[in-house]
Parts: C-alpha cells; sequence; structure tokens
C-alpha cells in the first residue's frame, strides 16, 4: 500500500484527541475463559495515558484470572499511535514518560503468562503497530486499511526499543523495508512482513476462539514457555529509555 493511499500521518502516528478531548474508552468484557479489551476512543484509538493505564490494568486483571487476553480495536482502528497532543507538543518531559508508560506495556505483554492476542480492525501505526508486535497471536480482517512503522520517513528516528521488538517479531527478509525504509503495507502483505498471524473476516469472534481454544487446554506450559521465549526481550525493555530530540 503505498504511503498516499493512507490518512496523513504526522509525529508518532495519528490522534483520536487533536479536536477536544475525546472518552477514554477501554472496555473490559469476560466471555468464560476469555477477557476482551476493546479500544474505542471514537477516533483513531490514540494510546494516550489513560488508554495506556486502562490496557495495564486489563492485562493484570487477566494475568490475576489466568485468563487469556484480547485487545481489539474498533472499526477502521486497531490504533494509530501515541497521543499527538503530546508527541506535537514540545514538552520533552511529557513525551518520554508517554513513551515510557508505552514500553512499560508493550514489557508486560511480553512477560505476562497469559496468552496476550491481538484482534487487528483496522489502522495500525506507529505506536499501534507495536501494540500488536507486543502480542502473543496477531489476526486481521480484510480491508483497505495501513499498518507499518512510518516513523523514518516523517523523520523521527526509531527508539532502540522499537528495534529490538521489530527485530523480534518481523520477518528477518522484511525488516529493513518496515524499519528504515518505513514501509506502510495493507493486511495481507502484513502477514508476509510479520505484523499480523492471520486474516479472517471478523477479526474479534476469530481471536476470541483462538483464545478460549488455548484456555481450554490449561496455561502453565504456555506461560512457562512464554517466559523462556520473551526471557531477551523483557531485558531489553526493562534498559532505561533512551529517546533523541529531533
Amino acid at each position: 500500500m503505498a504511503t498516499s493511499q493512507i490518512p496523513s500521518v504526522l509525529g508518532m502516528g495519528l490522534s483520536g484527541t487533536e479536536k477536544g478531548r475525546a472518552h477514554v474508552a477501554v472496555a473490559l468484557e469476560r466471555q468464560q475463559d476469555v477477557m476482551t479489551a476493546t479500544i474505542d476512543d471514537g477516533k483513531a484509538n490514540a494510546l494516550t495515558f489513560e488508554v495506556l493505564a486502562e490496557l495495564r490494568t486489563a492485562l493484570g486483571t487477566s494475568a490475576d484470572a489466568k485468563v487469556p487476553l484480547v485487545i481489539a480495536g474498533r472499526e477502521g482502528y486497531f490504533s494509530a499511535g501515541f497521543d499527538l497532543r503530546i508527541m506535537r507538543s514540545g514538552d520533552w518531559d511529557r513525551i518520554s514518560a508517554l513513551v515510557e508508560q508505552g514500553v512499560l506495556l508493550f514489557r508486560e505483554m511480553f512477560a505476562a503468562p497469559v496468552p496476550v492476542l491481538a484482534a487487528c480492525t483496522g489502522h495500525a501505526l506507529a505506536a499501534g503497530a507495536l501494540l500488536l508486535l507486543a502480542a502473543d497471536y496477531r489476526i486481521g480482517e480484510p480491508g483497505r486499511y495501513a499498518l507499518g512503522l512510518n516513523e523514518t520517513r516523517i523523520g523521527i528516528p526509531l527508539p532502540q526499543f522499537a528495534i529490538d521488538m521489530a527485530r523480534l517479531r518481523l520477518s528477518t527478509n522484511r525488516l529493513m523495508a518496515a524499519t528504515l525504509f518505513a514501509s506502510i503495507v495493507g493486511p495481507q502483505e502484513a502477514l508476509d512482513y510479520g505484523y499480523l498471524d492471520g486474516i479472517e473476516s471478523d477479526a474479534t469472534t476469530a481471536t476470541r476462539a483462538l483464545a478460549g481454544e488455548m484456555a481450554a487446554v490449561g496455561l502453565t506450559a504456555f506461560g512457562q514457555s512464554k517466559a523462556r521465549m520473551n526471557a531477551e526481550i523483557v531485558r531489553r525493555l526493562s534498559e532505561p529509555l533512551r529517546l533523541q530530540q529531533t
């Protein structure tokens, strides 16, 4: 998908809160042995301080209950990245604090002893794409939406934590295109890049079904295997955050 085919992307992503304050909406529900956290701010599902905190709470609730967590977006948007009100503000302390909260969520997702799955219902850009990469399994839907790390095309160097996550989750033969050349792709190509693991007509339903299958067989072996698989990335994301001002 060419860059011109996607919505305008500035800063770290699209803001869902530029025109006044949108309501914070991360709805958490439990259906049998699966928790679902649905992000819906009515706009671009920007990752604000509040949304990040609510996703961390949802993750903690799932871990305490020992059930899988599905993170889903609203129709058309999974998440278009960090809140641009802050990323454009010039307040470096606030920018750093927001990114630190994002990294904390990603680290906790990698470290969670339960399956964390993502239902990609639309655009997943910049930090929204990183949210996908932090999930254990990602199912998208067919459609005309964009996924990718667009930072270098808009003059923002990728921070080390983003590069570490990309190296872990993206296809080796697509890594340079995805990072240095900031390729933005549609859902079908995202399978090849490694942003998605599957495509279904209803991503949320399919992801919940897979999570339910995992819950039915027990999560002890899963949790132990995940801890071993992700030990290095958890360690890397625990290092002090170093952002470069541009």
